[in-house]
């Protein structure tokens, strides 16, 4: 038995399932929590690496409650807008492939229509993009054994960064909430435990201290609780994988999201915002 099998993990109570749904009916909400919303494109296997997408993206959301609110609103307003009820739950790739609720996108003018919403919601509202890209061959390179840790070293970075933001906030310490997509009851309870790990054990830039004072705690929800800020994240992931491996997403202006990157007092992005490993 690991150590890590031996940490105790907090259990997400039907209470917290409750709350985030009120969170998306927009009857709950406190303004100075913030939520750390988590999707990824790609996949973290090692084992067979796609040389078309030889990366890992995790793509953080970092935003105050009151803001989630409008974020929330907007993209349901958009979602009514195209499809004239809020109930679709937006997924990158089926967008891509125009496939199931997206199949409609083949009309390119609804689908520049949907283009153009998105991207102003991505411009107007307000909120932190905090991400990390694994590049999977140079991580296999790096390490004796990578097969691993890839989903965790990602979110070490991000929560990290995390930290860093809000500090320079210099204010009232708000409590982060880590809400993200559930990957099943194993890879769930991977993740929480090295969660904990780094609340016991902090890394090695940010102490456990520094990491307990914004709480951290966390919910895996599944596609279907319908969670607008989840598919933000998931909107965002894959351009900015494309942007890594230096290519090119026509669906998300990549320059209007690379104003919303957690960035350092001169404007840099990469090793703030969007950490690059190795």
């Amino acid at each position: 038995m690991s150590y890590y099998d031996l940490l105790p993990f907090r259990k997400l109570h039907l209470r917290k399932l409750r709350g985030l749904r009120r969170l998306e009916e927009g009857t709950y909400c406190y303004k100075m929590d913030y939520y750390l919303f988590l999707d990824e494109s790609g996949d973290h296997g090692l084992t067979k690496i796609n040389p078309d997408f030889p990366v890992l993206v995790l793509c953080g959301i970092l935003i105050s409650g009151g803001n989630y609110r409008v974020l929330r609103a907007r993209i349901n307003e958009l979602k009514i807008q195209i499809w004239g009820n809020k109930g679709i739950v937006f997924h990158s790739k089926e967008i891509r492939k125009r496939e199931n609720d997206f199949s409609l996108f083949k009309d390119r003018e609804v689908m520049m229509r949907f283009i153009e919403g998105f991207n102003s919601i991505v411009s107007e509202c307000n909120y932190r993009i905090i991400s990390t890209a694994i590049r999977k061959e140079a991580y296999k390179d790096r390490y004796h054994n990578p097969f691993t840790g890839v989903y965790q070293k990602a979110l070490s970075f991000i929560i990290e960064r995390t930290v860093f933001s809000l500090d320079e906030r210099r204010m009232d310490v708000p409590q982060v909430k880590i809400v993200a997509e559930s990957r099943g009851n194993s890879n769930d309870l991977d993740i929480m435990r090295h969660i904990e790990y780094l609340k016991i054990h902090g890394t090695g830039y940010v102490s456990a201290y520094r990491i307990n004072n914004y709480g951290f705690n966390y919910a895996f929800l599944k596609k279907s609780f319908n969670i607008n800020g989840l598919q933000f994240a998931d909107m965002l992931a894959y351009p900015i994988a494309r942007y890594v491996i230096n290519s090119f997403d026509p669906s998300v202006n990549f320059d209007l999201m690379k104003k919303k990157f957690y960035q350092d007092n001169e404007g840099k992005m990469q090793g703030y915002g969007l950490k690059i490993f190795p």
